[in-house]
């Protein structure tokens, strides 16, 4: 057990080497900056969900930043959108690429109008990884875009197998 979690460990120092080893809270929470931040915020939308505006250039690896300066673990992951950590440096490094800065600036419907490079894009990010049997990839919006379509291909498939498949 013990190699295991030394292991683990390296990892995530390799990953992020400056990321803390603890949480840090400087002011009270939530603290001022974020106060002010709320306040503002209700003056051009509803406010009412904010728990914290999260300084994306400080948060790193685990933890989150906020406008304090804070720094908290995120076992959250944001929704879990930050699976791999904030300011992943790999992650970074792809969004140097001329086709991430296209993707990120000129955004098509993917599923209506999709830029050329997708189908290989999709093919190497999940399919090339993926576990055998799982040859075909749907594309969601959000954590509860997918959770929606999961259901829904499930119960496609359903059908299709009490149908007797996909052209019954």
């Amino acid at each position: 057990m013990h190699h295991l979690e030394t292991s683990v460990v390296s990892m995530a120092e390799m990953r992020f080497p400056d990321e803390p080893t603890q949480p840090t809270v400087k002011t009270a929470f939530p603290g001022p900056e974020t106060l002010e931040y709320i306040q503002r915020y209700a003056h051009v939308s509803c406010e009412k969900q904010i728990q914290f505006p999260v300084d994306l250039h400080k948060s790193i690896g685990n933890y989150v930043s906020d406008a304090d300066g804070n720094q908290f673990l995120d076992v959250f992951t944001s929704i879990s959108c930050i699976g791999l950590g904030y300011n992943h440096p790999r992650l970074l490094e792809a969004t140097k690429s001329k086709t991430m800065k296209h993707f990120l600036c000129t955004r098509t419907g993917v599923g209506f109008a999709p830029p050329k490079e997708h189908r290989q894009l999709v093919q190497s990010a999940f399919l090339d990884v993926a576990p055998k049997g799982l040859d075909r990839v749907a594309g969601s919006m959000c954590g509860t875009c997918s959770l929606e379509t999961a259901y829904k291909l499930s119960f496609i498939c359903h059908a299709q197998k009490k149908r007797g498949g996909m052209h019954v």
